[in-house]
C-alpha cells in the first residue's frame, strides 16, 4: 500500500516539475533583455517605410541642451499583441524605451476608438545629450517579429 502511494506521489511531483519547466512564464525583465539582445545581435534591418501595416513617424527637438526624439507608431489595421523597443545606434547598455513588454496583458494597436486592452498609437521618447544618428527598432505583432532601422 505504501509503495502505491510512493509511486503516485513520485508521478505527481514529476508532472508538477514538467509543468513548471514548460509553462513557466519569463519575467518582464527577462523578456526585455531577450528583445534587447535580439536587436543588438541582429545585423539585417529593413527600412521601416516598407511595412504597409505599421506607420512610424519620428519627431526631434533640441531643448535645454538635450536632443529629444519621439517615435510614434500607428496602424491602419488591428495589430494584436503589439510590442516595440527602440535602441539608439550607440548601444551603450542603457535601458531603452519599450512598449508591451512590461505590461501584464497583451495590448493591441488599433486604428479605431480603442477598447480595453487596445491603444490607438504608441510613443517612445528618447532624450540624450548627444545627437543620435539612427534607431534600431524591434517590433512584434500577430506572432511576427521585425527589425527596422530608422534614420534620423
Amino acid at each position: 500500500m505504501q509503495k502505491r502511494y510512493f509511486v503516485i506521489l513520485s508521478v505527481l511531483i514529476t508532472l508538477v516539475g514538467i509543468f513548471f519547466l514548460f509553462f513557466d512564464e519569463p519575467s518582464n525583465e527577462e523578456l526585455y533583455n531577450k528583445y534587447y539582445s535580439k536587436i543588438v545581435e541582429n545585423e539585417e534591418f529593413v527600412d521601416v517605410s516598407g511595412n504597409s501595416k505599421l506607420n512610424v513617424a519620428l519627431d526631434s527637438d533640441f531643448i535645454n541642451n538635450k536632443y529629444h526624439y519621439v517615435i510614434t507608431f500607428t496602424s491602419n489595421q488591428k495589430l494584436n499583441n503589439f510590442k516595440v523597443m527602440a535602441v539608439d545606434s550607440k548601444k551603450d547598455d542603457e535601458y531603452y524605451p519599450s512598449f508591451g513588454i512590461f505590461d501584464n496583458q497583451n495590448i493591441n494597436l488599433v486604428n479605431t476608438s480603442p477598447g480595453e486592452g487596445e491603444t490607438r498609437g504608441v510613443n517612445l521618447v528618447i532624450s540624450d545629450s548627444e545627437e543620435i544618428a539612427s534607431f534600431e527598432i524591434y517590433v512584434s505583432y500577430d506572432g511576427y517579429e521585425f527589425y527596422y532601422l530608422l534614420e534620423v
